[in-house]
């Protein structure tokens, strides 16, 4: 008996890389990686990404844009490396976030754009913010001093003033920023790219250009 089985197939996230009939995730920018083949940083990330932390050296790497930019420009050099591989930090850990910040402690800028955005559907400063892998921001991390995340020192969230994120290596660590001051960026290069949902978030912030 001859079997015949026409159609695409796709690999489930998950799935022990079995191959499932019918059409691929709608999101697959927030996929996983298939975990058939491993990334591998060393190999595979742009020779500008000369910068391994201990934490995530297996799966990353990282290069410092030590000039001044927008976010969004600075974010753009990030996925110029390679836009399905690399992209602005997003922040896994409290190990990896000071790890980091001692990698910048000799470079000429202060301030470091990150990959870290908020909802703008959120309600107050504090809620809604999300890598740019499109897990859950690293909560506990703010500067509390100046009373991190403010939204521009108002704590008034109706007017979505500061949507995005920046590390500043002497007042640590993170803080909300608006996008249109020039500062340095964190890229990362770990083999996936921008999740669709961070992406919405990022084009459609009130104050880009």
């Amino acid at each position: 008996m001859l079997v015949v089985c026409a159609g695409c197939s796709f690999r489930l996230p998950g799935g022990g890389g079995v191959p499932v009939d019918g059409p691929p995730p709608a999101d697959v920018a927030d996929a996983p990686r298939d975990d058939a083949r491993a990334f591998d940083p060393a190999a595979e990330c742009p020779a500008t990404y000369t910068v391994a932390l201990p934490s995530t050296m297996a799966g990353s790497r990282y290069r410092i844009i030590d000039t001044a930019v927008l976010a969004w420009d600075g974010f753009a050099a990030c996925e110029a490396d390679g836009a399905t591989i690399a992209h602005a930090m997003s922040i896994g850990s409290m190990t990896e976030l000071t790890e980091v910040v001692t990698a910048v402690a000799t470079a000429v800028q202060t301030r470091f754009y990150v990959g870290g955005v908020q909802d703008p559907t959120a309600t107050a400063p504090g809620a809604l913010w999300f890598n740019f892998d499109g897990t859950t921001l690293l909560d506990g991390a703010w500067y509390t001093p100046e009373n991190e995340p403010n939204d521009l020192d108002d704590n008034d969230e109706t007017d979505h003033e500061q949507q995005l994120l920046i590390i500043d290596k002497t007042l640590l660590y993170l803080h909300d920023a608006v996008g249109i001051t020039a500062y340095g960026t964190i890229c990362e290069c770990d083999g996936a790219a921008v999740a669709t949902t961070a992406r919405g978030f990022v084009d459609t912030d009130p104050n880009h250009p």
